[in-house]
């Protein structure tokens, strides 16, 4: 009899040992997703599988905002000083890219990193994008990992700017300061007054004029020369109206 109880206890304590483990299981059998924007890349697990605590049953990925990575000669990278800047990178630059899984549509993506040696191999330099990838309306997003882009760098890059001759523009009344000299009419007569320009990239003999701070925009008729006898103020006189417009000194007698 004493070794029957002595049994039944043992196969008590069993019992009480698998029950505290199925509750656990129990208290364990929800997963949570660690983060915000989790999209399941790979599963694991299968319907009435377990899985121990350390096993990976799903692996998510956050693709809300991804990065692009591309590589670039060391000629696209800098800020060269009497060179143009147009097919060059640098950091918070805008690039639009493409791709054909996406046709007709292109993405604005930011500079973020620019790597600070080449890749032995191919000699170029690795250059991250970052960017906000769009939701789509049936869910998911437009971008997925492993995705081939097209990137749209300089020349490529669309957008409308005012360009003047560099012949246009003259050092200003201090330094670091641009000037060039807009024809206006005033009381009835033509003269000449110096508005400050803010520069932009260098496109061979063009400088690009940026908006902020720049006191002439498209429809400014500005006078091109190479002389330094232009003050401001200065009567003038126009000859022709359009492209090949041009101004000669004309002051009163």
């Amino acid at each position: 009899a004493a070794g029957e109880l002595a049994a039944a206890e043992h196969s008590l304590a069993d019992a009480r040992v698998q029950l505290d483990q199925a509750a656990d299981n129990y208290a364990n059998r929800r997963l949570v997703v660690p983060f915000d924007n989790a999209t399941v890349a790979e599963k694991t697990i299968e319907p009435g599988e377990r899985k121990a605590a350390h096993e990976v049953a799903f692996r998510l990925i956050d693709i809300s905002t991804v990065r692009v990575r591309f590589g670039v000669p060391d000629t696209m990278i800098g800020e060269p000083a009497l060179r143009t800047t147009a097919d060059r990178v640098r950091i918070g630059q805008e690039l639009r890219i493409t791709a054909d899984a996406f046709e007709g549509r292109s993405l604005a993506a930011t500079v973020t990193k620019i790597a600070p040696q080449a890749d032995p191999m191919t000699r170029t330099f690795l250059v991250e994008l970052t960017l906000p990838n769009p939701a789509l309306p049936q869910g998911g997003r437009l971008l997925r990992p492993g995705m081939i882009v097209t990137v749209h760098v300089g020349a490529e890059n669309d957008r409308s700017v005012l360009l003047l001759p560099m012949a246009a523009v003259h050092r200003g009344r201090s330094d670091g300061e641009l000037m060039v000299y807009e024809a206006v009419v005033e009381r009835g007569r033509e003269v000449v007054r110096a508005r400050a320009v803010t520069p932009g990239d260098v496109h061979d003999n063009q400088i690009e004029i940026l908006p902020d701070g720049s006191e002439v925009g498209p429809g400014s008729r500005v006078v091109v020369t190479t002389a330094e006898r232009l003050t401001d103020g200065l009567p003038v006189r126009v000859v022709g109206d359009g492209p090949g417009t041009a101004a000669t000194p004309g002051g009163a007698k």
